[in-house]
């Protein structure tokens, strides 16, 4: 499971046609603020904003989306326990993802 992002990032790389942006994300997107994702182990600033905008939509797809090793979440307990993760996600991004899952199940049906 924990080799996943290098094989992505691997075989978006030999395809030859993705930019720098979507082989980092592919290769970072489980990587955590406070270092202790992976592959690489990095954190803070060597995050860059996209993959942190990316990391927040992937653990939130992880956790309301069926899934055959674990138990599917309302959306807002997602963002109830994804706000737990404090030194993990970046938090002023979850906020205004927050925001927006939060406005479009109040306004579902308007959409």
């Amino acid at each position: 499971m924990q080799s996943h992002p290098w094989l992505g990032y691997e075989l978006l790389s030999r395809a030859g046609e993705w930019n720098e942006v979507v082989l980092t994300v592919a290769r970072d997107h489980h990587e955590r603020l406070d270092g202790s994702g992976y592959p690489r182990g990095i954190g803070g600033s060597e995050i860059g904003f996209r993959v942190r905008l990316i990391t927040i939509c992937d653990v939130y797809c992880a956790m309301t989306e069926e899934r055959p090793y674990a138990e599917t979440m309302s959306w807002n307990l997602a963002l109830e326990r994804m706000s737990q993760k404090g030194t993990r996600l970046d938090m002023d991004l979850l906020d205004a993802f927050s925001t927006m899952i939060t406005c479009h199940h109040s306004h579902r049906g308007t959409w």
